[in-house]
């Protein structure tokens, strides 16, 4: 005979309580005493109880469409020197799309994504933490910060590090700027963005390609984009196609320009790949015509700016996602440091421009295409 399910209406009665409250000690939410919510927890264990998804789904619909009315915070807690306080960043279309994808989901989930300047004035962590707290906050967002410190304590800046009372709030990282604080983090595939990037100039006929970054941006990327550059060079040269990568120490502004010409020259590079515009700026100075005598594709994440061939990170869905993380974590009380990190990745896209153009089999346009390759 088959066992009838325990209910929530079962464990209410075995324990002495109100429905609600016996659902909200389930579902781990934060109005809800330890105490109380073990001792639920202990019951439903015994008595075998377990959660019908179907309607579980039902209820999580119905709170989102409740929530709406009602906005629950989500900080955005922005750590950029300069930034708009309206709550755009003023870095790019890259950054603003991150937000803006975060702002909708929000919307669509009942949250309210509140925007604060860590930097602001002289005001501390701690008090930002109390603010924030007083305000009912659920959740913070750690967005991309403009300075990172590494696992070895290296500290390339210390804006990247907010101190704020974690055990009190769930919090989720956009990207790896802040690796003192080991949170759930949402990226964008970087691995997959520079391997993108590159197989689409070699669509394009670009047989030499060249990776020019700095040390700062290997760290803080954690060499995601640097492994894509060696995976394809191994995986591409048995087809006669060489990739190869110069790291300056330090930033791309230090880099010394004969230097950098003197590389390309010895590896007679045919197009460039970059994280930041500098790179395609500095070609420029050292004389090189984009894309007639090098090509440059951008794997620093972007929409379009400045008509470039790049890799859109798509900011909009790192936004949204990062959201659905931080949302999960809510109705799940997760505050504090995880046990184990999360980590969601999202795919990358391709947007074609001006700084590629179609090379053809046997071209001699390049000026740096001399003799047999």
């Amino acid at each position: 005979m088959e066992r009838r399910r325990i209910t929530i209406r079962d464990i209410s009665r075995e324990v002495g309580l109100g429905i609600a409250t016996v659902s909200r000690a389930l579902n781990n939410e934060v109005d809800v005493k330890e105490g109380t919510r073990l001792k639920v927890l202990e019951v439903a264990h015994r008595m075998g109880y377990q959660k019908d998804a179907m309607l579980s789904a039902l209820a999580q619909m119905r709170w989102k469409q409740g929530k709406k009315g009602i906005a629950q915070t989500i900080a955005w807690i922005d750590c950029w020197p300069q930034g708009d306080a309206s709550g755009t960043i003023r870095e790019g279309e890259f950054y603003e799309s991150i937000y803006k994808g975060a702002v909708s989901r929000g919307e669509e989930l009942g949250y309210r994504i509140a925007f604060y300047k860590a930097r602001k004035g002289n005001m501390s962590d701690a008090r930002l933490s109390q603010i924030l707290e007083a305000r009912g906050t659920l959740g913070v967002i750690l967005p991309p910060s403009p300075l990172c410190s590494d696992d070895l304590g290296m500290e390339f800046g210390k804006a990247c590090r907010v101190d704020l009372d974690w055990d009190k709030f769930c919090a989720v990282r956009i990207g790896y700027s802040y690796s003192a604080h080991p949170f759930n983090v949402v990226v964008s595939s970087q691995f997959e963005c520079a391997e993108l990037a590159i197989k689409s100039m070699i669509d394009r006929g670009y047989r030499r390609i060249g990776y020019l970054t700095s040390g700062n941006q290997v760290r803080r990327y954690r060499g995601r984009f640097l492994g894509a550059v060696l995976y394809c060079g191994v995986r591409y040269k048995p087809s006669g196609i060489s990739i190869t990568e110069h790291v300056v120490e330090g930033d791309i502004c230090d880099a010394d320009g004969p230097n950098v010409r003197g590389w390309i020259e010895e590896n007679r590079i045919e197009g460039v790949l970059g994280n930041s515009y500098e790179v395609m700026d500095l070609l420029r100075e050292e004389g090189y015509s984009i894309p007639e005598d090098i090509g440059y594709a951008h794997v620093g994440g972007g929409n379009g700016e400045r008509e470039v061939s790049l890799v859109d990170q798509n900011g909009k869905e790192i936004g949204r996602n990062c959201v659905d993380v931080l949302n999960s974590m809510i109705k799940n009380n997760e505050k504090g440091v995880p046990g184990i990190v999360r980590e969601v990745q999202i795919q990358p896209s391709w947007v074609a421009g001006r700084s590629l153009r179609e090379v053809g089999e046997g071209d001699s346009s390049f000026p740096l295409r001399w003799g047999s390759a």
